[in-house]
C-alpha cells in the first residue's frame, strides 16, 4: 500500500459509514489524481479517485439496491436512456473479436515497434468495458446528485480547489527539475503502471516536462484546459465559484502550467479553449464583431510569426514542440490510419470495445465500436447539449446563466480535445464534467414569486 493509501483508505472506509459527505469531496477532489495509487498490485496501481468513487457510488446506490427501487429525476432519464444505450453498444461489440478471432492483425500502436497480434477476445476488452461502465454509471449519479444548486455549487468549488492545487504542484514540480532537487513522486507520482510515470522527463533542449500529478503532461493539459473556460467566463462576468483573487491565481498558475508542459494537447486545447471562449463572448454580446476580427488577427500573427520568422520558429520547435526521440505526432497519426483500416473491416460493430488504440475520439469509436458505437455517442451528446441549451434560455438569474454557459464550455471544450486527442474515458476528469453538463441541463434556481406571478423572464 502507498503512503497516500494508508491514510486514505482507513479515513475512507469510515467515511463511508459515518460520513458520507467527507467520502464525496475527497472523491471530488482527488478526480484530477490520475497517478496517485492507494495499492499496487502486479505492476498495475489502483487510481485513488476511483478507489473513493467506488465507495461512494456503493453508498449512494446500497438503500436502492436493498428496496430495489431505484429513484432517478425524471428530467434526466432522457440522458440517462443514452448514456445507457452507448454503453449497450459497447457491450455488444465484444462479439466481434469472437467472430473475428485471427483473421484481422493488429499492429502495435507504438512507432517503429515491429509487434503485431491477432484479433482476439481476451481480459483487455472486459476490463476496458468496465472503465467505460464505472464511469458512466457514476457521471449518471453525479448528475442526481447536482441537480440542486447547493450541491451543484459545493462540488464546483472542491473541484476548482483541488486544481488550484494541482498547478501550485506543479510549479512546485518543475522547479525542483529544472534545480536538479529530487522530485519526491512517491507522493503523488506513486502508481506502479507503466503509462503513468510521465513526470521527470525532459525535451531534447533539457527543458523539464512536468505533470503534476497526472499520470502523463497531456493527461494534465486536458484537466486544465478543460476547467479553464469556465474560470475564464465566470471571472470576465463577475460571478466566480471561488473568490475573485483566486479566481486570477488560478487563471495564471493555469497558463502558466499549460505552457511548462510542452505537451501537443496543451497547445491545440489553448487555440481550441480561444475558439471557443471568443465565440462564447460574441454570441452574449459581451464581445462587438470588431473584437472578434481583432482576436482573429492575433491568432493569425501568432502563427504567421512561428512561419515566417526563424528566431521564433526555433525557438517554438526546441522549448514546445520538439520532444526527444517520441515521434508523438507521427505516432498519432498512425494510430488514426491504422484505425481507419480496421474500421473498413467491420464498420458495423468495429473490432470490439477496447481492441484498438487511436488517438483521437472519432476513429476511436469507429474502431472499437463501429457507426452504431459512434452514433450513439453522438446521440448521447445531442441529447446533452440541447438540454444546455433550453436551461440557459430559461434561466432566470444572470449568476444561474452565467454558470450553465460556463459548464456548456466546458462540456464542448472537453469534446473538441478528444477529438484530437483520444477518448479519455478511464479519467475521473472526463465524467465529473459530463455529469455537471447533465446536471446543468436541469439545474433550476427558485424564483422570486412576484417573477413567477409576473411570468418573468431573464434579467
Amino acid at each position: 500500500m502507498t503512503l497516500i493509501g494508508c491514510i486514505l483508505v482507513p479515513l475512507a472506509l469510515f467515511w463511508l459509514v459515518r460520513r458520507p459527505t467527507h467520502l464525496y469531496r475527497a472523491l471530488i477532489f482527488f478526480l484530477p489524481f490520475s497517478a496517485t495509487s492507494i495499492v499496487n498490485i502486479g505492476g498495475k496501481g489502483i487510481p485513488a479517485w476511483m478507489f473513493l468513487a467506488a465507495l461512494w457510488m456503493l453508498r449512494e446506490l446500497l438503500p436502492e439496491l436493498s428496496s430495489m427501487r431505484f429513484n432517478y429525476p425524471k428530467n434526466l432519464r432522457r440522458m440517462r436512456f443514452s448514456l445507457v444505450l452507448f454503453c449497450l453498444v459497447a457491450a455488444c461489440s465484444l462479439v466481434m473479436p469472437i467472430w473475428l478471432a485471427g483473421q484481422i492483425t493488429i499492429e502495435s500502436p507504438i512507432l517503429f515497434s515491429p509487434d503485431s497480434e491477432l484479433l482476439h477476445f481476451d481480459a483487455k476488452n472486459i476490463t476496458y468495458l468496465l472503465y467505460l461502465w464505472f464511469g458512466c454509471l457514476f457521471a449518471l449519479l453525479l448528475a442526481r446528485k447536482n441537480s440542486n444548486r447547493a450541491a451543484f455549487v459545493g462540488t464546483l468549488k472542491i473541484y476548482l480547489s483541488s486544481i488550484l492545487f494541482v498547478v501550485i504542484w506543479g510549479i512546485f514540480q518543475w522547479i525542483l527539475l529544472k534545480t536538479g532537487i529530487p522530485y519526491p513522486g512517491f507522493i503523488f507520482n506513486n502508481s506502479a503502471t507503466e503509462t503513468t510515470r510521465g513526470f521527470g522527463t525532459f525535451l531534447a533542449a533539457g527543458v523539464p516536462r512536468i505533470s503534476s500529478v497526472a499520470v502523463e503532461p497531456s493527461i494534465l493539459a486536458q484537466v486544465l484546459l478543460t476547467t479553464l473556460p469556465f474560470v475564464i467566463f465566470t471571472s470576465v462576468l463577475r460571478f466566480p465559484v471561488l473568490s475573485k483573487r483566486l479566481n486570477l491565481w488560478l487563471l495564471f498558475l493555469t497558463a502558466a502550467v499549460l505552457i511548462l508542459s510542452t505537451s501537443f494537447t496543451a497547445y491545440i486545447g489553448s487555440a481550441i479553449v480561444m475558439l471557443t471562449i471568443v465565440t462564447a463572448f460574441y454570441l452574449t454580446g459581451i464581445l462587438r464583431f470588431r473584437h472578434l476580427l481583432a482576436s482573429i488577427a492575433i491568432l493569425g500573427t501568432l502563427m504567421l510569426a512561428y512561419v515566417a520568422v526563424p528566431p521564433v520558429t526555433e525557438f517554438v520547435n526546441s522549448q514546445l514542440l520538439t520532444k526527444s526521440e517520441s515521434y508523438s505526432g507521427i505516432e498519432r497519426i498512425r494510430t488514426i490510419i491504422l484505425a481507419y483500416g480496421y474500421f473498413m473491416r467491420s464498420p458495423i460493430l468495429g473490432l470490439g470495445w477496447g481492441s484498438v488504440v487511436s488517438h483521437d475520439l472519432v476513429m476511436n469509436l469507429l474502431s472499437n465500436a463501429g457507426i452504431i458505437g459512434l452514433i450513439s455517442f453522438l446521440a448521447f451528446v445531442v441529447v446533452v447539449s440541447r438540454g444546455l441549451l433550453r436551461s440557459i434560455k430559461s434561466s432566470y438569474f444572470a449568476e444561474e446563466k452565467c454558470w450553465k454557459i460556463a459548464i456548456a464550455l466546458s462540456f464542448f471544450t472537453l469534446l473538441l480535445i478528444n477529438v484530437f486527442t483520444g477518448f479519455a474515458f478511464v479519467f475521473g476528469h472526463l465524467w465529473l464534467t459530463v455529469g455537471l453538463a447533465m446536471s446543468a441541463s436541469v439545474l433550476k434556481y427558485e424564483r422570486p414569486a412576484r417573477a413567477v406571478a409576473a411570468g418573468g423572464g431573464d434579467q
